[in-house]
């Protein structure tokens, strides 16, 4: 049940997500990485949306919490000198504490996920 909720989610919402994303990298490349990390957070936090707002409404806010985040942690480590790595390095430490099966699982199935969709150029269009 959760599994098909997810991909309904991602279908109805990642071009939204991409293009709040390209609008704030500029750069197709690291806005497909900000989106892939966006449904990271949904997939591990989805447990967690209480239905208060439309889902939509719900992943926008992660998405611009994640490329807020980002942001800002570029410009600090390019003010600080250090060069920024090509591909997007999220933190997710901020994520909800999980008994560690449970988020591995997780991974896990996020990871299928993204296997099975890349094949079908669902997250690199």
């Amino acid at each position: 049940m959760k599994e098909e909720l997810f991909r309904k989610t991602v279908d109805e919402n990642y071009p939204k997500v991409v293009r709040l994303c390209v609008r704030y990298f500029g750069d197709r490349d690291k806005a497909l990485d900000a989106a892939q990390e966006v449904f990271l957070k949904v997939w591990l936090n989805l447990n967690t949306f209480r239905g208060e707002a439309a889902i939509g409404t719900w992943i926008y806010r992660i998405a611009t919490n994640v490329c807020l985040t980002y942001s800002r942690d570029a410009k600090k480590v390019i003010g600080s000198g250090i060069n920024l790595p090509e591909t997007g390095n999220f933190d997710l430490a901020d994520e909800q504490e999980e008994g560690d099966s449970d988020r591995d699982e997780k991974l896990r199935f996020f990871e299928g996920f993204l296997s099975r969709n890349l094949t079908r150029a669902k997250f690199h269009r």
